[in-house]
């Protein structure tokens, strides 16, 4: 499982499929089975499966999935991991909002995993699910697309370490640095803030605050940055395993 998060968030989509399917097969093993623990992996590398072909758009590798089978997939999944309940019920409850046709039932499934993540402090998942509803607004109500997307990334900014530096405070705490596109001292979750970075941005075009859009626009290319350094990662790791 380990392996499959760590080749997930490189992405190393291939290797992370197969750690997932390896991990499920190994804790549905009549001789490991039998524990709380064990039903746990079990579930969440299932989750994590379909978590990477919902990302992928159903294609990983030589592997491919179709809708009608991912949604088969997911409900299956989704069902299991509210059986298994604690992290993995706000889990199931992203998934269901994934793979979901209604907007209704998406935006209820949503609002239950914030709920959910915010009673346990998971702020991982929980940014997650900020972004997710975010998508909901940003062209019918973008003042409150925009106090989401505010706050899902003053939460993916403290998801991760911070590098040494002698930048002043008020830099550090920004994450960001407008002089040079250098990866931001602060970089949190590197997938995340990207994609949260171009939404304010575009959002910031259309209601023409050109200095506002100028100042994402500066943020976002240092994030780009942060990205390709993961992707650097990325190509090390694949080297290496």
């Amino acid at each position: 499982m380990q392996h499959a998060h760590l080749a997930h968030a490189l992405g190393r989509h291939t290797r992370a499929l197969d750690c997932y399917r390896v991990a499920a097969h190994i804790a549905s093993d009549p001789k490991t089975q039998g524990t709380y623990e064990v039903e746990f992996v079990r579930v969440a590398a299932r989750a994590g499966e379909i978590a990477l072909l919902i990302g992928c758009g159903g294609q990983v590798g030589e592997v491919r999935c179709g809708q009608d089978e991912m949604a088969m997939l997911g409900r299956e999944i989704v069902s299991e991991c509210k059986k298994v309940g604690g992290a993995l019920d706000s889990v199931g409850q992203v998934l269901g909002a994934s793979i979901s046709k209604e907007i209704t039932k998406s935006k209820q499934q949503l609002k239950g995993a914030l709920d959910l993540t915010s009673q346990s402090h998971d702020n991982h998942l929980r940014a997650l699910t900020l972004a997710l509803t975010s998508a909901y607004y940003v062209h019918t109500a973008e003042d409150h697309a925009r106090e989401i997307l505010n706050a899902c990334e003053q939460l993916a900014v403290g998801l991760g370490a911070c590098k040494k530096s002698e930048r002043s405070d008020k830099r550090r705490k920004h994450g960001m640095d407008s002089d040079h596109d250098t990866e931001p001292e602060v970089t949190g979750n590197s997938p995340l803030r990207p994609w949260v970075g171009e939404r304010l941005h575009e959002m910031e075009k259309r209601a023409g605050n050109e200095q506002a859009a100028k100042r994402r626009s500066s943020t976002n290319r240092q994030l780009a940055v942060a990205m390709e350094n993961v992707a650097k990662r990325g190509s090390q790791y694949q080297r290496t395993h």
